[in-house]
């Protein structure tokens, strides 16, 4: 039962890994930690080859004037998005915790 919980903690590790890659190349860290998790060696290498995204300006890549309250608007959002990403995250980590401590309590 220890390999369970090593190749689990293995998972999550490389899960990590690959979405903190993922980030600095501006793709999505819900997704590649995922990826990490179920194909772990595979997924971080994939992401590791993968070109870097460029941030988008607007329509067309077009620098357009942006007010205030869109600025504002804009940060807000992202601050909702990002709760969200740590509550599916911290679901998921609790999860597996209650899943590797049922396994070893069903061994024992």
């Amino acid at each position: 039962m220890e390999i369970i919980a090593i190749v689990i903690i293995v998972s999550v590790f490389t899960g990590i890994i690959s979405a903190v890659i993922a980030k600095d190349k501006n793709r999505d860290q819900a997704g590649w930690f995922i990826l990490g998790f179920l194909f772990n060696l595979i997924g971080m290498i994939s992401i590791a080859l993968l070109p870097k995204l460029e941030k988008k300006l607007g329509l067309n890549n077009e620098k357009k004037q942006i007010t205030k309250e869109e600025v504002l608007e804009t940060r807000e959002l992202k601050g909702r998005i990002r709760k969200k990403k740590w509550i599916f995250f911290l679901i998921i980590m609790v999860t597996l915790c209650v899943l590797v401590i049922m396994i070893i309590n069903m061994n024992k």
